[in-house]
């Protein structure tokens, strides 16, 4: 509904009309959400030429059956003059369980939106579809404070797929998604210019390269932001085939990856650029990273120290650190207290005056308390989710079967700004590498003192595989020719 005192009203100065902002309050019973009413709003706000806002109620599931267009909602695209706030309070808005046809949860194809405190769940999308959770194609977008979880393609970004467009990521959690293709949590390509900082990526899982971010051409900037406990077969936390990367105050580390580079890899085209005072587990596979120090190999890891993704207050669930974890007290300063992180963590709490390295901001090195039982949450905080799953709906299905990872075969979709803030050979490891000192955290299962959680990863495959082979599935990390559907 349109709250009476910001009703859209038309005033007529001589020729010219201006339209009012308007703001939306989307009506919640027992937690059930009025998806139609939140799809008129967007659609209202799209062409009313207004700045609006979008209010959603807290702890409420606003779940979708069907899609239009291959998405849940219609495609946000306001015109460029004019922006749409979201502010979700902690609602979920999710493709239902029950959904017959595949569809994403969120299209931005223009215009200015900011969506703040969501939790976007359940996408599932087939074909050359991409970003099943959300995709960016044009326009600005600012996600911050928010979760995407448990969202599954056959193609890019089953999370988030940033086609082009500015996208900042802020304080937010990506987590529990799955591609039988590559770059499951964030992909990035040509066109597109993103910011990450105080945001958490682990959990996701892709069949190709790529687990946790996969760059494609576009600029990226990562800052005080946490990859691990991501999966694929090459570079498994963050994988950059062609592009304009960079990486400061950052923890990539305790992933995992079947072939080759268990956290960073870099084809053979453009390398890192190394921000430094970033904690990297191995660098195997990367030139790129001459700046930051703690950084180990692929024969001999550098063990981060992390505990599962779980509840540490906050809106968004986080990878807390040990206070034995390298990444403890050893952050830059300048990166801590400057924007786009303004001195806070993730969870808004205020960084100590040496600051650490990731999202999560350990006070005074004392030890986090330990989830209860032991359970890893996937996604945010309070949402009755498990493993990825969302509560009432929209956990989508586990991803489609491999179809041989090679971009140049897929279509692509249709469908450094800051954000202000507050307050061993190539072939592989052998069994038990994990447990001599790699590991770490963000697996679906922790320790009973909040311990690493560290797994045992089964013995590699012959390391004899060809440079075709390679050129194949390396993370699928090369040029192609792809037509925008």
């Amino acid at each position: 509904m349109i709250s009476s005192a910001a009703a859209i009203g038309i005033l007529t100065f001589g020729a010219e009309r201006v339209a009012s902002a308007a703001t939306f309050d989307i009506p919640c019973t027992a937690g059930v959400g009025d998806s139609a009413a939140l799809t008129t709003a967007v659609t209202t706000a799209n062409t009313n030429g207004a700045d609006d806002t979008i209010n959603l109620v807290a702890a409420c599931t606003y779940t979708y059956l069907a899609g239009t267009n291959d998405s849940a909602l219609p495609a946000i695209s306001s015109d460029t003059n004019h922006s749409l706030t979201i502010n979700g309070n902690g609602a979920t808005i999710a493709r239902a369980v029950a959904a017959v046809t595949k569809f994403r949860v969120l299209a931005i194809a223009g215009g200015n939106a900011t969506i703040t405190g969501v939790t976007i769940t359940g996408g599932d999308l087939g074909g050359t579809l991409h970003g099943a959770g959300i995709s960016l194609t044009t326009g600005t977008l600012v996600l911050r404070d928010s979760t995407i979880k448990g969202n599954t393609t056959a193609s890019y970004g089953a999370g988030i797929y940033a086609g082009g467009g500015t996208l900042t990521i802020a304080k937010s959690t990506i987590s529990g998604n799955k591609t039988s293709a590559d770059s499951a949590g964030l992909d990035v390509e040509t066109g597109a210019t993103v910011s990450v900082y105080n945001s958490t990526f682990s959990g996701n899982t892709a069949v190709d390269g790529a687990g946790g971010i996969g760059i494609l051409g576009g600029t990226l900037t990562l800052k005080n932001t946490t990859v691990s406990g991501n999966s694929a077969d090459i570079g498994a936390g963050v994988g950059l085939g062609f592009g304009v990367v960079s990486i400061g105050n950052t923890i990539v580390a305790g992933n995992t990856a079947a072939v080759q580079s268990d956290d960073v890899y870099e084809d053979d085209e453009d390398t890192f650029t190394d921000l430094g005072n970033n904690v990297l587990g191995s660098t195997e596979g990367t030139v790129g990273f001459t700046v930051t120090t703690q950084k180990g190999t692929a024969a001999s890891p550098l063990n981060a120290q992390l505990n599962a993704l779980a509840d540490n207050g906050g809106p968004t669930s986080t990878v807390s650190l040990k206070a034995t974890s390298p990444a403890n007290g050893s952050g830059s300063t300048a990166i801590c207290t400057a924007a786009p992180v303004s001195g806070v963590d993730q969870r808004g709490n205020a960084r100590e005056a040496t600051c650490d390295v990731g999202a999560f901001e350990l006070p005074g090195g004392s030890v986090p308390p330990v989830p209860d039982a032991g359970v890893v949450d996937s996604g945010v905080a309070d949402s009755g989710v498990v493993d990825s799953g969302v509560k009432d709906g929209g956990a989508s299905t586990d991803a489609s079967t491999k179809d041989g990872g090679l971009r140049e075969d897929a279509g692509d979709d249709d469908d450094d700004d800051d954000d202000d803030v507050t307050p061993t050979d190539a072939g592989k490891k052998d069994a038990g590498k994990k447990d001599s000192g790699t590991g770490n955290g963000a697996t679906t299962e922790g320790d009973d003192d909040g311990g690493c959680g560290c797994r045992t990863v089964p013995a590699s495959t012959n390391g004899a595989f060809s440079a075709g082979l390679f050129g194949m599935i390396l993370l699928g990390l090369r040029r192609r020719s792809r037509q925008k559907k």
